[in-house]
């Protein structure tokens, strides 16, 4: 009998909530514009949005939070690289 470890692997950066709040949010989009009677005028742009939000939540992975994430600690290095030159001079 093998055991197995469950690994994340190091490219997901969206929890399983999240990937279902995803889901949601693009149904509830797409909904939203069937349900509309008439022209649907700026509501187009919401099926466009549920694309990436369907996307990102299949792949459990959203570019642009990783983006900011590595922006952060980017900033976070800096700062305590900086922080320690001024206590050392």
């Amino acid at each position: 009998m093998t055991t197995q470890t469950n690994t994340t692997n190091q490219f997901e950066n969206l929890s399983n909530a999240s990937r279902v709040t995803r889901v949601v949010i693009a149904a509830a989009f797409i909904g939203a514009v069937m349900m509309t009677s008439g022209p649907i005028g700026g509501l187009a742009i919401l099926p466009l949005l549920s694309v990436y939000l369907m996307f990102t939540a299949m792949l459990s992975w959203d570019p642009i939070s990783a983006l900011f994430s590595h922006k952060q600690k980017e900033a976070v290095s800096l700062h305590d690289t900086v922080d320690h030159h001024h206590h050392t001079v």
